[in-house]
């Protein structure tokens, strides 16, 4: 079960993939539709199109290198109406939310008590769930459901905040529209409590390839576009998403070449919920917004006048004045005082964020992504800066070089092979290999182990399983006698891995029984008993009994066999769970993995499948797309495995894993629904045991346990847990 591609950074989706974009614009351009760049649009032959059209082809015709880097920070995956919406989060009003999102997705959320001031016709509204079912969500559940995105009259990057919590008793699931919100609430199951608390969450319209596609990827990054500016004589760094101009949205996505949102009701945010930034409109030719130096800011996070919300000052130098580098508010408003500069107040109001970017990411950026040749100085001034913070880094390399190493635990045993019976049967009248390691029903877990001499485990909760995660066997109870489990004709499946979305190793039993009046004969599939009972000859029963038979052998596949079949501590854990199959001798060598039942003790299980595809194929497993339904489902059990912390024969390559029930426990199960420990500090690390070690160190803050939602989907694991020396 190696889930190392849950922190694999995308790195090709179209829409996230920035690079340089068109040239800077040489103009600036206009707020409205009265005002095209310094005069009214009806002083332009033509009008606003006409103007709008000599920018763009303005900036393509003297096209320079565009100084635009990129950097990438966390996408998240939210709902809005059933479909996937994703986000970014950047700022939040209160500072408890900062810290905890900070945490959750390991990049800087500023808190910026301004946007506590955003009037709420100017937000959006977005549900975030505090408990249910486990995820991705900012508070480890579920993910946040939207009521607006980009292309909505309604959408607005900021959102306020409602928290969903579901009642004691009520069995959660995923809720991705705000109506199936309200109707749960409306039904009681669930409590909706409306914080005062403002948090940017900036959407992003794709198509529905794209967005299928980071549906099916792993842990999500966005890159966007990165610019920078001037803050007191020094740089700081920004992305530019959203602006209330149409206009101006246009022309920097041109810029960028990453959508720049037109929001309209950003120009209805108020004068106490923004910070001022200087865009300079002719003077020193480079790579600004306007085709001019870099902007300058007015306020950077940490300052109490600052929000990412920025109102717009054009700068025009006067044609006696001699352009030169501003990098602060006070040149600016010197160069004012002098008269060479006009300022002129711009009805826009855009989302540009600063960014945090530590040292490395500083060091990392593109050689041309540096100020202008009229900057020497600033420019020698930074790279001794940048010096300084590579001998601190290269010293902190060095300290932790002398760190002592990790702590490894080596289980005696940590694999073993385990024979397990197969069985025969048939799919559209051909040969269907398969095992039987559980079931609901107590007397057909004693037929079954009696027939093949390996014991059938006892699982309950199996029976809860809803029809959309199981498959359908027809066993016979009279007939033609043979290998079958009462002793007739083998059973007849319904599907196998090929027919994947219809697949299920968890199989309804449905008995079929021959007629006294008629002449028994093999029937080899589904359509030939559906025959024989449409003639009378064989009646149905649906007997209410699940058993998990997992395919080994079918026509056109079968499971990974391991390359290397040698079976010790250090197997690994993918690249297949199997070492032999024997159609003639009827057996199939499993590797058992050991670990430890909610109270300490062994356990040993198999894999067989899984969902979704993505750990599967890394396991070596059948991908069973139809265990999603038991994402919230009682027929599923939790099982905890370490992401961090002390090395060992887990699958994530550390220590093994915690089972929540184990074999004998009321609450047993094959199915099992993962959730991934992580020690906050490694260092902290210790060796877990038992479930009660688990709420022990998560209550007192060193561990965290999150659903492991591999390519942000639902994900259930066949581990059918075994005794391998019976």
């Amino acid at each position: 079960m190696n889930y190392l591609f849950i922190i694999a950074a995308i790195s090709a989706v179209p829409l996230l993939v920035t690079g340089s974009g068109p040239s800077p614009l040489t103009e600036a351009f206009g707020a409205n539709n009265d005002i095209c760049g310094l005069q009214l649009c009806s002083e332009i032959e033509g009008g606003r199109d006409a103007w709008v059209a000599a920018q763009a082809g303005e900036s393509d015709k003297d096209a320079p290198d565009v100084d635009v880097a990129g950097i990438t920070v966390p996408l998240h995956k939210g709902y809005h109406d059933g479909q996937s919406a994703y986000y970014i989060i950047t700022e939040a009003s209160e500072r408890v939310h900062a810290d905890v999102i900070t945490q959750s997705q390991g990049w800087t959320v500023e808190y910026v008590p301004s946007l506590a001031s955003v009037p709420e016709d100017v937000r959006s509204v977005t549900y975030m769930f505090t408990n249910g079912v486990r995820g991705s969500g900012v508070h480890g559940f579920q993910s946040e459901v939207f009521t607006s995105v980009p292309g909505q009259a309604d959408y607005s990057p900021l959102a306020g905040h409602i928290h969903v919590t579901w009642y004691e008793g009520v069995l959660p699931k995923i809720l991705t529209s705000e109506k199936a919100i309200l109707s749960a609430a409306e039904a009681g199951d669930l409590e909706l409590t409306e914080l005062d608390v403002v948090i940017n969450m900036p959407r992003f319209a794709m198509s529905l390839v794209q967005s299928e596609t980071l549906d099916r990827t792993p842990e999500k990054i966005l890159r966007v576009p990165l610019h920078y500016g001037f803050y007191d004589g020094q740089k700081v760094y920004n992305t530019i998403l959203e602006s209330s101009d149409k206009t101006h949205s246009e022309l920097v996505t041109r810029l960028q070449g990453l959508d720049s949102v037109h929001v309209p009701m950003l120009a209805d945010v108020g004068a106490a919920s923004v910070s001022k930034v200087y865009f300079f409109t002719n003077g020193i030719e480079g790579p600004g917004v306007h085709g001019y130096q870099r902007q300058v800011f007015t306020a950077v996070p940490g300052d109490e006048a600052y929000s990412p919300l920025s109102t717009h000052v054009h700068v025009t130098w006067t044609n006696d004045a001699d352009p030169r580098l501003l990098t602060s508010e006070d040149s600016i408003m010197a160069a004012e005082g002098s008269g060479d500069v006009i300022l002129t107040e711009i009805p826009i109001v855009i989302s540009m964020p600063l960014l945090p970017l530590d040292a490395k990411q500083v060091m990392e950026l593109p050689q041309n992504f540096a100020p202008y040749d009229d900057a020497m100085e600033s420019m020698a001034q930074e790279e001794e800066m940048m010096a300084q913070e590579e001998e601190e880094m290269m010293a902190q390399e060095e300290a932790m070089m002398e760190e002592p190493k990790e702590m490894e635990l080596r289980l005696s045993r940590a694999n073993v092979a385990v024979d397990i019976p197969l069985h025969m049967g048939y799919y559209e009248g051909q040969d269907v290999y398969y095992v039987i390691t559980d079931t609901n029903d107590e007397i057909h877990a004693g037929i079954i182990t009696a027939l093949q001499d390996w014991r059938v485990e006892m699982a309950p909760f199996l029976g809860n399983a809803p029809d959309t995660a199981l498959s359908t066997t027809y066993m016979f109870t009279n007939g033609v006698e043979g290998d079958g489990i009462h002793g007739f004709q083998n059973q007849v499946f319904t599907s196998t891995p090929e027919q994947a979305d219809a697949y299920s190793a968890l199989a309804a039993q449905m008995h079929v029984t021959w007629a006294d009046s008629a002449a028994p004969r093999i029937l080899d599939s589904e359509a030939a008993i559906m025959g024989a009972a449409g003639a009378g000859e064989v009646s149905l029963d649906d007997i209410g009994v699940v058993i998990n038979m997992p395919h080994i052998v079918w026509p056109g596949g079968q499971m990974v066999v391991k390359e290397d079949t040698s079976i010790n501590d250090d197997t690994p854990y993918g690249g297949g769970q199997i070492l032999e199959i024997d159609t003639e001798e009827m057996t199939v060598t499993f590797v058992a993995h050991r670990g430890w039942g909610p109270d300490g003790r062994t356990i040993y299980y198999i894999v067989t499948d899984a969902t979704p595809s993505g750990p599967a194929n890394m396991m070596g497993v059948v991908s069973a797309d139809t265990s999603a339904a038991l994402i919230a489902n009682s027929a599923a059990v939790d099982l905890y495995q370490f992401a961090n912390g002390i090395a060992g024969s887990g699958p994530l390559g550390f220590q093994p894993g915690i089972a929540s029930s184990a074999l004998g426990d009321a609450g047993y199960s094959p199915m099992w629904r993962i959730y991934i420990i992580e020690w906050k500090d490694p260092a902290d690390a210790r060796l877990l045991e038992t479930t009660g070690d688990i709420q022990a160190y998560l209550e007192e803050g060193l561990i965290t346990v999150s659903l492991a939602r591999p390519m942000d989907s639902d994900h259930i694991v066949n581990c059918p847990f075994v005794d391998p020396f019976q």
